[in-house]
């Protein structure tokens, strides 16, 4: 962004860690001085079989430029929609690309571990 001086802070000192899922746009950050003002915990997510926002270029590449950030890279193929909401038949059918997934995927099962990821990060991310 050629003009990204005039661009007000988006700092929020109320925010002490990040957990973020299936981060996309990572083409738009290319060196560690974009992202020098992140000084909160972050733990990223990543899946092996993201189509919509790969990991080389997305949650990996966000890894690799905050090098104090925690990652885990889903295996298999799990992909971008995951995290949605498991749906009932009538929904999967209405909206297949986010609610089915591959029949290796067992979505639940992902929202637990995931759900436990974030637990624990933050429980210890947030320590006073």
């Amino acid at each position: 962004i050629a003009d990204s001086k005039h661009v007000p802070p988006l700092k929020d000192n109320r925010i002490k860690a990040f957990f973020s899922i299936s981060p996309a746009l990572g083409f738009g950050f290319t060196r560690k001085e974009q992202v020098a003002d992140i000084k909160g915990a972050l733990y990223i997510v990543g899946s092996q079989s993201d189509s919509i926002a790969p990991v080389k270029t997305n949650a990996r590449h966000y890894h690799q430029l905050i090098g104090k950030s925690k990652y885990t890279e889903l295996p298999g193929k799990i992909g971008h929609y995951v995290m949605l909401g498991e749906a009932i038949d009538a929904v999967k059918k209405e909206a297949p690309i986010y609610f089915t997934d591959d029949p290796s995927v067992n979505r639940h099962a992902i929202h637990l571990q995931v759900d436990s990821l974030a637990v624990g990060f933050f429980k210890t991310a947030l320590k006073y």
